[in-house]
């Protein structure tokens, strides 16, 4: 049976490609062993977030791997990263040897269950790779919810109640220290302190904020159902790029090049003052299953009647949302805030849209949503929220 490769120098741009071919979601997908991050940041996150639409769309969910049948080490690596976990969790079948050999999505998910173990009880060195450390959050895993993130495991009434299940989302400060230990981990802490130390809480505010968000729209679809299969990921990264490689990182919407190549140009021309030849960018990225923005927006009142690109830019508004507490829809207005601070970027893929916001002189949160977000892009199941702080300090 034919099958559509994903190749492991894949980028963001080539998962664009596949989501718009025309056997996207009618046959098998071949996933490679590993893949490159290369210059682009949340390259593994955006594999998840094309498996799970892949997943979504498929009558027939059946992954092909090149993993032998006997070869454990291989496929504990495959695991070792979260779109590994994805193709087992979401996929109804995974075949060895490119579908030629026997089925072992059980064996996959059985070989990752002590990484999610290590995540829940906070073993950081058992949570990732080498530079990254990943937090997955998978529904009714025996380990869901991490201590790290949460005060407490929610009630399945909790879970139903958005509110509710963001509420039990550890505070910013807890956050920030949970932060400023996975930063350690990395050898950044050092670097970054200062803003450890604001009073404002930058990076604390940027996680709880973007994982509050998954609170809110990972679990049910806009009616209200249950969705089939969960999964939310946190990944903490520190990618080191040369100054001459930081122009290729990439985005995906045409209309979103140019900030994007005005954003990484100056921060080439600023790297240029220090004498290091490469730059460390520290990566936050936040990846939740749910229905997208647009959707979850479109089935709340003031959404209603309205086309996916006025739904989508009224999810970057500030005191939108599709919640009706007093305080709600200034999330996404304080990741800006934050992200504006420390001088990153912030990357959002979700529905048929994508938000690109690089803070600079040209750019400010308070700047209207469509100077940034761009529509007309192939629909993706999720939200992904990707965060990059360059580290020149």
């Amino acid at each position: 049976m034919d099958s559509l490769p994903i190749e492991k120098a894949s980028n963001l741009s080539d998962f664009e490609h596949l989501l718009k071919s025309d056997d996207f979601g009618s046959i098998p997908l071949l996933l490679p062993n590993s893949i490159k991050e290369g210059g682009t940041l949340g390259c593994s996150l955006g594999l998840t977030q094309l498996i799970l639409t892949w997943a979504r769309k498929a009558k027939d969910r059946t992954v092909y791997t090149y993993l032998e049948e006997t070869d454990t080490a291989k496929q504990t690596k495959f695991v070792s990263r979260v779109h590994g976990i994805a193709a087992a969790y979401f996929a109804d079948s995974v075949k060895a040897e490119k579908g030629a050999g026997g089925e072992i999505r059980r064996k996959l998910l059985a070989t990752a269950r002590p990484r999610i173990t290590a995540m829940h009880q906070g073993d950081l060195e058992g949570s990732g790779k080498g530079s990254e450390i990943e937090l997955i959050f998978i529904e009714n895993a025996k380990h869901e919810f991490h201590g790290s993130l949460y005060s407490k495991a929610p009630t399945p009434s909790e879970i139903a109640d958005p509110e509710k299940h963001g509420h039990l989302i550890r505070p910013r400060k807890d956050l920030n220290r949970f932060l400023a230990k996975c930063f350690r981990h990395l050898k950044v802490e050092a670097k970054i302190r200062k803003h450890l130390q604001d009073k404002d809480l930058p990076f604390g505010s940027l996680l709880a904020e973007a994982f509050r968000n998954t609170a809110d729209h990972a679990y049910l679809d806009p009616s209200g159902s249950r969705l089939h299969r969960n999964l939310r990921c946190v990944r903490i990264a520190r990618t080191q790029t040369s100054r001459n490689r930081i122009g290729s990182f990439e985005v995906a919407a045409p209309s979103a090049k140019t900030a994007a190549s005005r954003y990484f140009g100056e921060l080439a021309d600023r790297s240029s003052k220090y004498p290091r030849e490469n730059v460390d960018i520290l990566e936050l990225s936040v990846f939740d299953s749910g229905r997208g923005f647009s959707q979850t927006m479109g089935s709340s009142n003031e959404g209603s009647g309205q086309s996916e690109e006025q739904l989508i830019n009224h999810c970057f508004e500030k005191h939108r949302s599709s919640k009706e507490q007093e305080n709600s829809g200034v999330g996404i207005f304080r990741m800006l805030r934050a992200v504006h601070e420390l001088g990153g970027f912030i990357r959002i893929r979700t529905s048929t849209a994508e938000a690109f916001f690089g803070s600079s002189a040209d750019f400010s949160p308070d700047m209207p949503p469509s100077d940034y977000v761009h529509g007309g892009l192939v629909n993706v199941e999720g939200t992904l929220i990707t965060v990059g702080v360059p580290v020149l300090f």
